[in-house]
């Protein structure tokens, strides 16, 4: 089971990665394992239930940002 910290990693991937949030829309349990979570099948369910949200959500932060939101995400995980 993935801890609450785990599943706010998740989601704000989701939100600022636009490739990962294609990732998710494939496979939700195989894209989180790409950053070290693992889903039960109930979470899983969950987050495909949720996921058009998530993406919407996803994708108007970076229309309004003109696509900051990602690359801003990716220099952080650069420096990390």
């Amino acid at each position: 089971m993935a801890s609450r910290e785990d599943l706010q990693k998740l989601v704000g991937k989701m939100m600022t990665d636009s490739n990962f949030r294609s990732e998710m829309t494939a496979s939700p349990s195989k894209a989180a394992k790409t950053i070290g979570i693992t889903l039960t099948p109930e979470e899983e369910k969950a987050i495909k239930q949720n996921s058009d949200a998530l993406m919407n959500a996803g994708a108007e932060l970076d229309r309004v940002s003109g696509g900051m939101a990602s690359k801003s995400h990716l220099t952080t995980i650069k420096e990390a």
